[in-house]
């Protein structure tokens, strides 16, 4: 008899055993979860709305592109401050400011461990005045200057040694003379 309660109480404790992980999977399945609300934005006229709003749309905005988070604020419809892209890793890949969906003032671009890439300022959404690039290893890669857009000026590219490369001279976006390195050594 002994036996048989034994044997009775084992195969209970295994329908246990089983059973209750199951009714806790079931359990939490059912269980209300929150629910994440993606606003879904649709463009008219130059301003952001909420779909199916007839008010411009105030507020942070975060969205995914690719392999790439962005996060900016929209006041009335337009993007106003900072303006931030990020990497999966959570490096910033490109830092800067709007103004009325507009680029404005010194934006920053940084390869993707997060060291700076380039840097340079924008005036009513064109780029302006001095921008810097690098190599990956923050070794100087170029300098030129821009104006209204368009590049202007000298400009110098280097070799990651820090040999100056080629200097190429602009004028309203239009190369007037370029001189490699090699066309300037004499023999």
């Amino acid at each position: 008899m002994r036996y048989i309660a034994s044997k009775y109480n084992k195969q209970i404790l295994y329908f246990l055993l089983f059973m209750i992980p199951v009714m806790i999977i079931l359990l939490l399945s059912t269980w209300p979860q929150k629910k994440i609300i993606r606003n879904a934005f649709e463009v008219r006229n130059s301003l952001t709305y909420n779909i199916g709003s007839e008010t411009p749309y105030t507020g942070m905005v975060l969205d995914t592109i690719t392999t790439k988070i962005i996060e900016y604020y929209l006041v009335d419809g337009l993007k106003q401050g900072n303006f931030i892209v990020y990497n999966f890793s959570g490096n910033v890949e490109v830092f800067g400011k709007m103004v009325n969906n507009k680029n404005e003032g010194e934006w920053k671009y940084f390869f993707p461990d997060g060291k700076i890439e380039s840097v340079g300022n924008f005036e009513n959404d064109k780029l302006t005045g001095k921008w810097v690039w690098y190599y990956s290893d923050g070794s100087l890669k170029k300098i030129g200057y821009f104006h209204k857009g368009q590049e202007n000026g000298k400009w110098v590219e280097y070799k990651k040694s820090g040999e100056i490369k080629q200097e190429t001279y602009f004028l309203n976006g239009k190369v007037v003379n370029s001189v490699k390195q090699e066309e300037l050594k004499f023999s």
